[in-house]
């Protein structure tokens, strides 16, 4: 028995092998990775397994992990040669000449009887040794200098080596002896080191560097600071075409150490200048400069000459300010690249170079940089991968809204780093997702962030127990494309289980979320991930599935705007994103802004500056790509002049003939051209707003209330909301109070009295109150609040069960102002008050200073208290500035139609509902009696 387990767990492990063989033959490393690890799961010391896990690493430049894999299947049998061989060839191509020379040896031991594969073992050892002494031999006079002259760089015609082909010079190239640094040894970047010969680049000439096993140093006079004095050919700042001589002072002291670093930083800014005078100060021809110098095709360009010219532009950054932006745009993709570059400090230089461009970019230029950003998680370089991953990271905060627009792009990309083979790109993937996670600022969709983020990361364990709880969540808010990014891979991966409830629920969860989208650019993006599995549930077989797809299907379309018949059969057939510009004019229902339009309001802008030499042309495109950016972006007009204002003024503010007021004037024009395509307002009336929620979507139980209006309350007014019936008045109420309408302020206190205080405890009111009220408050403060509105010695001792229904309300007001809120809010306050009663609460809400928002159908009542009014009706909010009295003769035929049983304004005209059903009524008696 147990030898049929063992080879039936063989025969399972060997299918893996062949599927990730398979993998590796058509060159798909990350699946072959993938297959391997399945196997291993099932023995972890399989020979077999773990060589073809080496191998598949390998293929993916994964050499570290290919190690790994080899040196433990040498563990598990050290006398089979196929993991040694792996190691071989990997040493081979990466040139870790000492490493190869130590497997070729094991392999001759390993090889005794096998005299064809002996032989070539042989011959490859020998050619390794030749090959390791002769370039040490080449480089050994770089450093036998004094150390007080300069070092000759080039080799005499006796020594040169023999021409070779590029296969030969590649394996003949010499590394640095240092196991973190590995950089390429050249005739001009190497050195022996005279105690013990290592040769080292640069960086770790010093024996303190290499862990020198030379003869130990003489003892240091006491007192005194160790400085030595090298001098050598410095690399060459990328404007200076001859090498120049400087002193490098290595010190143990770190405030001399710091001198050091500024002296290079100095020699680079001296370069930088001499660059900058030779091309008449033209910021361009310096980029093209460097760009040549750093020559990123060419693999054996000197590593200084790319490392200096990054240093460059991390300084033309400082100097040029938001300027350089401009410019900075387009170098970003050759920076990437240069982080990707292993050799000496140009990795470095790069990050540091991409960090400080970045870092100093205005967040709106997020969408011009980003297709750079998303490049870069594809590049197979993991350095580069994890470089692109931590930029996403660091920007995530500061540009939230633009990293939430660009989500549906960014999103199954950060999914695939979350799964990759690297260790250093999964790492980074999950802090980027996990910061990428805080721009999502719709209240439902964060409630759910820790499932979500499970449910991506492992969908397999944890997409049921999320899509439970996208059905027990009801949304009230509208779903952005942030959102959708997050919800739409459950949503997706629900519909494509075999089982009809979780189909069922996947279905659902669709519907309800498609009905709160307002904008049609956020789901657009979205629809090739959903509609083919809508489409397929609209056919199932089991008949509540069927129902849930087809609500679905139809709210997801017309979410979208998508009517072509012959777009939506495309769609349901594709299993890919599409982004918003491929689908033209079968696209959305609200257009993309006229962007060739805004170009030329911004081009006649800057035309003058242009012509007279002040604004370089990638200036002029650069502040157009933005002013575009921006408003093709826009989701209203609310503070788009002032926000396109603050982005462009730095670049062209001090630019010579152009007057803030023409530039006022282009963008008036361009917020005019946003508002007439978003069907909006382009102007909001300046007011001092305690409240101000533009593009607001309401909605309860899968129904849509509110959609694509506006919440503007004033300090100190008093709002009566006014409206019929189910059209979700208390549902707004509700939903001010809980403070969760996307973009609600987070510093202002709203207080809600939806009924008189109700309580069946026998203690004293004041008893009671001091636990109702905040914590710290005195016994004597909430004395006065309840002397204040009426309360006498005798009334205070009884329990609140005791008191009338007026009284209550009393109570429950005096609450509300032991509360000191900002907003407050009230639902039918005047029902069960007597007249009385009902003054005193006119007074009290008259002489409030906060912002009062009632509801009510006591139109005497809002006819005394109202500054303002807002009417609901048909999805929107209208506000008028009047009271009610002036509301009402302004729009008769509203207030005419408002449900109120006991309306004494519209009584006493003779109008009403009541009215109109006693007529009703009155008639059908009339027939039927006749």
């Amino acid at each position: 028995m147990a030898d049929q387990a063992a080879k039936d767990l063989d025969k399972a492990i060997k299918v893996h092998l062949k599927a990730a063989r398979d993998a590796i033959s058509g060159k798909d490393f990350r699946t072959a990775v993938k297959c391997v690890q399945e196997g291993l799961a099932l023995d972890a010391d399989h020979y077999d397994a773990l060589c073809t896990l080496g191998k598949a690493q390998y293929g993916g430049r994964n050499e570290a992990e290919a190690v790994e894999a080899y040196i433990k299947a040498t563990s598990v049998d050290k006398v089979r040669v196929t993991a040694y061989q792996g190691l071989a060839e990997l040493y081979s191509s990466t040139e870790q000449l000492d490493k190869l020379c130590t497997t070729l040896k094991t392999l001759i031991s390993l090889s005794e009887k096998d005299k064809t594969k002996l032989k070539d073992y042989k011959d490859r050892l020998a050619a390794t040794e030749k090959t390791m002494a002769g370039p040490t031999d080449v480089l050994g006079g770089i450093g036998s200098g004094t150390g007080t002259g300069v070092p000759e760089r080039k080799l005499s015609s006796q020594n040169k080596a023999p021409k070779k082909t590029v296969s030969a010079q590649r394996s003949a190239a010499v590394r640095c002896a240092m196991a973190d640094c590995k950089t390429r040894m050249t005739d001009t970047n190497g050195f022996t080191c005279k105690a013990c010969g290592v040769v080292t680049c640069v960086e770790h000439q010093f024996a303190i560097d290499h862990d020198c096993t030379g003869p130990p140093q003489k003892a240091k006079p006491a007192g005194k600071t160790a400085v030595k004095v090298i001098t050598k050919v410095a690399a060459p700042v990328p404007v200076a075409l001859k090498p120049k001589v400087v002193e490098v002072v290595v010190v143990e002291d770190p405030a001399a150490l710091s001198s050091s670093l500024t002296a290079n930083m100095q020699d680079i800014s001296a370069g930088l200048d001499e660059l900058m005078a030779l091309n008449n100060n033209d910021v361009a021809k310096v980029l093209e400069a460097l760009t040549g110098k750093v020559d990123i095709k060419n693999k054996k360009a000197p590593p200084t000459d790319r490392e200096n010219a990054m240093m460059c532009i991390e300084l033309m950054c400082e100097r040029m300010g938001r300027r350089f932006e401009a410019y900075a745009v387009g170098m970003l993709p050759l920076m990437m690249q240069c982080v990707g570059d292993g050799r000496g400090g140009i990795s470095a230089a790069a990050y540091g170079a991409l960090t400080t461009v970045t870092g100093r970019m205005d967040p709106h230029a997020l969408p011009l940089i980003f297709p750079t950003l998303l490049a870069a998680l594809d590049d197979r370089n993991s350095r580069i991968k994890e470089t692109g991953l931590e930029l996403i990271r660091q920007l995530s905060p500061r540009a939230p809204f633009q990293m939430g627009l660009a989500m549906p792009e960014l999103f199954p990309k950060l999914q695939e780093c979350v799964s990759d083979t690297h260790a250093g790109v999964v790492a980074m993937a999950t802090k980027c997702l996990d910061e990428v996670a805080k721009v999502i600022t719709q209240p439902e969709t964060q409630k759910l962030m820790v499932n979500l983020k499970l449910a991506i990361v492992k969908p397999a364990e944890n997409t049921v127990v999320c899509l439970d709880q996208l059905m027990e969540t009801t949304f009230v808010n509208s779903v952005d494309a942030a959102s959708l990014a997050m919800l739409v891979p459950v949503i997706s991966r629900g519909l494509r289980e075999p089982g009809a409830e979780l189909v069922k629920k996947a279905a659902t969860t669709a519907g309800n979320i498609c009905a709160l989208v307002v904008d049609a650019r956020d789901i657009l993006p979205f629809v090739p991930m959903i509609l083919p599995g809508l489409t397929k549930a609209v056919n199932h077989s089991h008949p509540d599935v069927r129902a849930a797809a087809e609500r679905a299907h139809t709210s997801l379309l017309k979410g979208a705007g998508i009517a072509d018949q012959a777009t939506i059969d495309a769609l349901s057939k594709s299993t890919s994103q599409m982004s918003l510009n491929t689908m033209g004019d079968k696209g959305p229902a609200v257009a993309m802004p006229a962007d060739v339009e805004v170009q030329k309001l911004v081009y006649a802008l800057l035309e003058a500056g242009v012509s007279q030499g002040v604004v370089a042309k990638e200036e002029r495109e650069y502040v157009s790509n933005l002013i575009v950016s921006i408003a093709r972006d826009a989701r209203g007009v609310g503070g788009l002049k002032g926000e396109m204002k603050e982005v462009i003024m730095p670049i062209i503010g001090e630019v010579p003939g152009v007057e803030e007021a023409d530039v006022d004037a282009m963008l008036d024009a361009v917020v005019k051209i946003v508002a007439e395509l978003l069907h909006v307002e382009s102007t909001i009336k300046e007011a001092d707003y305690i409240v101000r929620i533009e593009g607001i979507i309401l909605a309860f139980a899968g129904k849509v209330l509110l959609r694509q209006t506006n919440l503007l309350l004033e300090r100190g007014k008093r709002y009566g909301l006014i409206g019929q019936n189910g059209m979700g008045k208390t549902t707004l109420l509700n939903r001010v109070a809980a403070g969760d309408i996307k973009g609600f302020p987070k510093d202002v206190s709203v207080y809600y009295i939806q009924h008189e205080i109700l309580s069946e405890k026998d203690e004293g009111l004041v008893e009671f109150m001091m636990g109702q009220v905040p914590d710290g408050t005195k016994r004597e403060t909430v004395v006065a609040a309840l002397v204040d509105v009426g309360f006498t010695d005798a009334m205070m001792a009884k329990a609140v069960g005791e008191l009338s229904g007026g009284w209550r309300m009393k109570l429950a007001f005096a609450r509300s102002m032991l509360w000191n809120c900002d907003i407050l809010l009230l639902d039918e306050p005047t029902n069960h008050l007597d007249k009385a009663s009902v003054k005193w609460l006119q007074d009290k809400l008259c002489a409030l200073a906060a912002t009062v928002f009632v509801v009510s159908h006591d139109y005497d009542f809002l006819s005394e208290v109202l500054t303002n009014v807002v009417h609901i009706a048909d999805g929107k909010l209208a506000y008028y500035d009047c009271g009610f009295r002036e509301f009402q003769r302004l729009r008769p035929e509203i207030v005419s139609a408002l449900p109120s049983p006991e309306n004494t304004v519209l009584e006493a005209m003779g109008g009403g509902r009541k009215g109109e059903a006693a007529e009703k009524e009155a008639a059908a008696a009339k027939k039927t009696a006749g």
